[in-house]
Order: structure tokens, then sequence, then C-alpha cells
């Protein structure tokens, strides 16, 4: 019998995932899909759920909108292949010390607690055998260790490139996926 995949990606971790593993690099996200889901052939993909936040427009930077369209209709187009939780920046004006201009700070709000609660949560109702966590942040470490502890069956891989992830993270998953090794695959 195969086993239920359900694969979690957190958007902003593997957006500079790709940005510090080379500054041109560019994933496909339905490439990464096929790749993760077909690394193991006991498994049967149920679901992708993609989590983002989208940065309002910044009247101060040069051609901002055109940032803001593009990655628009990159969220629009993943609601119609794969689950997404999109939250809206917070946008807070900061005043400079040394140079005294005010500028806008951009601060994502909420997107890691989504992906825990849905981590530990669907894992918990067993609505999953196995789950790949596309993200280096430690901060899931904890849900990890407690949601393995409940339900040892359980298995939580992480993906990322190899200089996202830490120690910790490593050491909480079942199997750690560089995606260093897999960029040609999933490359734009």
């Amino acid at each position: 019998m195969n086993k239920k995949l359900m694969i979690l990606i957190d958007g902003q971790n593997i957006y500079y995932g790709c940005k510090g593993f080379r500054s041109d690099y560019k994933y496909n996200i339905e490439k990464l899909v096929e790749v993760l889901s077909n690394l193991k052939s006991d498994r049967e993909l149920i679901d992708v759920r993609y989590y983002g936040s989208l940065k309002p427009v910044d009247k101060n930077k040069p051609n901002d909108e055109e940032r803001f369209r593009k990655q628009q209709g990159f969220y629009e187009s993943l609601k119609y292949k794969y689950t997404t939780f999109i939250k809206r920046t917070k946008m807070k004006e900061t005043k400079c010390r040394i140079c005294g201009k005010t500028f806008l700070e951009s601060k994502e709000k909420g997107v890691d607690v989504s992906v825990a609660s849905d981590l530990l949560l669907y894992g918990l109702l067993r609505e999953y055998d196995v789950a790949i966590l596309v993200s280096g942040d430690s901060d899931f470490a904890p849900v990890i260790r407690k949601l393995r502890d409940r339900h040892p069956s359980i298995r939580v891989e992480i993906a990322q490139f190899r200089h996202m992830v830490g120690v910790d993270l490593k050491q909480a998953c079942n199997e750690f996926i560089e995606l260093d090794k897999l960029a040609e695959k999933i490359e734009l």
C-alpha cells in the first residue's frame, strides 16, 4: 500500500535558498513537486500546500509595481494547482539612525505559524504518512519533534539547499533532501 505524501512549501524560505545557492537561480515549482513526489515509488501525493506572503508596492522603489504584479501573477497561477496560503506582508515605517532617511520595512507575519499548524494538525489526524517540508527554518524543529514523539511512524523530511538548514532541523527530521543535488532537475 502506498504511503500518503503531503508537500508543504515555505515560499519565502525556498526563494532565499535559491538566491543563496546561486544568485541567478530560479526553481520551477512544478518540477520541484514532481521530483520530490517521485523520490520513492511507494508514495502517493495527496496534497501540495504553498505558503507565502505578498508585499505591497513600495512607491519609493523604482519598478516595484512590476515586482508586485509578477508576484501576484505567480500566486494566482498556484491557486489552480495547489492549496495556497498567501498573507499580506505588514509594512512598517523605519527611520535610519545613520542617515535619517525614512523607509518601509516589510515583515512577513503568520506564514510560519500556518505551516507549523498544518504540519502538526494533519500529522496528528494521520492525513499523511510522509510530509516533505520545503524549508530550512529551524523554528520547525520543535513541531517536528512533537509530531514524531506522538506518532513515531510518521516521516517528516526536509528539502532545501544545504546552506539554509541548520543542525537542529536536520536532527529533528527523518531525512534531509539536499536540493543542491537536485538543482538541475528543478531549475526554471
